[in-house]
């Protein structure tokens, strides 16, 4: 939807500073799996390891998504005569809290005592929502959590 395209909006600018040379390296995943695997290996200091080949696999593939059941029912919920006029659309991405701790490989720190994550979270969640740019009313939102458990010292992707 290039009609979007200006209006993406969030808390980061699409881009991370290695710490190896304070270089900006702007994230752009429109190209093909060796072009989005050789910007992952720059910014994991020219590792290859499994999950970064399947992550860039995974994000320049275009298979179908399966859903579970469960999304098929809410999808199937949703009035089919809904129009949305885009050029009034802003789309609002965010990581959720616990995203410096997944970036440095900490997982957080969970009580022993009662099981709930006191620091950081155990994984990467992306709020990703839609609102209109008119009167600032959300209009639509999900979470995202695309990695689940480690492989080799970094986050597996779901599949």
């Amino acid at each position: 939807y290039p009609v979007l395209t200006h209006h993406i909006y969030g808390e980061e600018d699409g881009s991370l500073k290695l710490n190896s040379t304070d270089e900006k390296i702007v994230i752009d995943v429109s190209g093909s799996q060796q072009d989005i695997l050789n910007l992952l290996k720059k910014l994991f200091d020219n590792k290859s390891t499994e999950s970064i080949e399947k992550l860039a696999e995974i994000v320049s593939s275009s298979t179908n998504i399966v859903l579970t059941e469960q999304c098929k029912q809410s999808f199937e919920q949703i009035p089919h005569n809904i129009s949305i006029d885009l050029s009034t659309i802003g789309i609002w991405i965010d990581p959720v809290d616990g995203t410096q701790q997944y970036i440095n490989g900490t997982d957080g720190i969970i009580d022993s005592g009662t099981g709930i994550m006191q620091d950081g979270l155990p994984t990467a969640l992306v709020l990703i929502g839609c609102f209109d740019r008119t009167n600032g009313h959300a209009i639509v939102g999900v979470i995202n959590r695309a990695f689940d458990e480690k492989i080799d010292n970094y986050r597996q992707v779901n599949s």
